[in-house]
């Protein structure tokens, strides 16, 4: 009997061992930090404004923690202030987060659960901070300055796997807090994985730096507008006499627009103004860019017209560009309108200025008789301060040109 001890020992060790759990042994998860520039529509933009407080600069650790049970903490629904999709329908009325995701703040213990990865990046109002994890159930973390700490969103494929959505936590956390996330895991080898996240005082002016570098050197560059569209925007935008008339006779001359350019030329700086006002809307892209920008100056024009605001200098250059059109601003005005092309607006002046040499008015007259000989339309033997019986003669005898001939 005590012969068969040992024996006895020997196979109670055995089976002590083979009814041992396996051990433990989740794979590495790697994280990586990436930085964006902040826009104008995001929340953290870095743009100051006059007495509203400002976010300051954190650091921000991620944790990941492979877990062998399900911790008990709550659903992260009840968290979530807004869930906001990239494309189709703008806001979700739930996330595409696994049903059984959770999150608890401050973070709950881990357990048994053992560290597979972790990063350390910088948050700061200039930029929009992520962190993004190498096992395919786990969604990228972001992370954004907020006035009370730092506010967490988690980025997601949808249901559907056809475009994103943010799912932002409604509690920033604030310095020296955590939280933490479960995400289940389709690993058999792991319940799931915790993602602590855990908010630490200013970094250091020098990383600061750098994440902003980082951010720049990724950021794709800006599109280069068009030379057109360049001047054009220069233009409308200029400030100060000298320089909208300058910008606004670049694009003159690059259109080639001898009329535009005697009228700038002569423009005072309330019209320049006006004339940058109605250069705003334009298209410099469009093949008629040339037409929209003669018409936009003279509709610039006609209330001072209408008004009989113009400057001497001004109003004798519009004489020159319109005739005796230039009296008559509701009349130039119904031109703009009606004409589709530059084409049309030099036949419609045409035609009023001839019409114009039959008027009682001598100044009207000699106007369009001016207007007609400088663009070698006039009609032969013409005078507009001769007699109107002889005027009559001289209209009656003339041969029916068509418009722009």
């Amino acid at each position: 009997m005590f012969a068969a001890l040992p024996r006895s020992w020997i196979c109670l060790s055995c089976c002590a061992a083979c009814a041992a759990p396996p051990t433990f042994a989740p794979p590495p998860v790697d994280v990586a930090v990436h930085y964006r520039l902040a826009a104008s529509g995001d929340q953290a933009s870095g743009e100051v404004v006059d007495n509203v407080p400002q976010p300051d600069s954190k650091s921000v650790h991620l944790d990941v923690f492979a877990l062998p049970d399900t911790p008990s903490i709550g659903s992260i629904e009840p968290h979530l202030a807004a869930v906001a999709a990239e494309t189709g329908a703008p806001f979700r009325a739930a996330s595409s987060l696994p049903a059984t995701t959770r999150w608890a703040s401050p973070a709950a213990g881990t357990g048994s659960g053992r560290r597979v990865g972790g990063a350390t990046a910088v948050v700061t109002p200039m930029l929009v901070t992520s962190f993004s994890l190498s096992a395919p159930d786990l969604p990228e973390v972001g992370c954004e300055a907020a006035v009370a700490g730092v506010r967490v969103f988690l980025r997601t494929p949808t249901a559907d796997r056809r475009g994103t959505e943010h799912a932002v936590l409604q509690q920033p956390l604030t310095e020296s807090a955590s939280g933490m996330l479960f995400v289940p895991a389709r690993d058999a080898r792991v319940a799931g994985h915790a993602l602590v996240v855990t908010v630490t005082d200013a970094p250091a002016d020098a990383e600061i730096a750098a994440a902003l570098a980082t951010a720049r050197a990724a950021a794709p560059p800006a599109p280069v507008p068009a030379a057109s569209t360049q001047q054009l925007r220069i233009a409308a935008g200029a400030i100060g006499e000298q320089s909208r008339r300058a910008a606004m006779l670049a694009v003159a001359a690059q259109l080639e627009l001898p009329a535009c350019t005697d009228i700038l030329l002569a423009a005072d700086e309330p019209q320049l103004i006006a004339i940058g006002g109605e250069l705003a809307g334009l298209d410099a892209t469009t093949a008629d860019y040339g037409w929209t920008f003669q018409r936009a100056m003279w509709n610039a024009l006609v209330p001072g017209m209408q008004r009989d605001q113009l400057p001497p200098g001004l109003r004798a250059a519009v004489i020159r560009q319109l005739g005796a059109v230039a009296a008559e601003p509701s009349l130039l005005q119904l031109h703009l309108q009606a004409s589709a092309d530059a084409g049309a607006f030099v036949d419609a002046l045409q035609e009023e200025n001839v019409y114009a040499l039959e008027d009682r008015d001598p100044v009207h007259r000699v106007q369009a008789h001016d207007w007609l000989t400088a663009r070698g339309l006039a009609v032969a033997d013409y005078d507009p301060l001769a007699p109107a019986a002889e005027r009559t003669r001289v209209l009656r005898a003339r041969p029916r040109a068509e418009p722009g001939r």
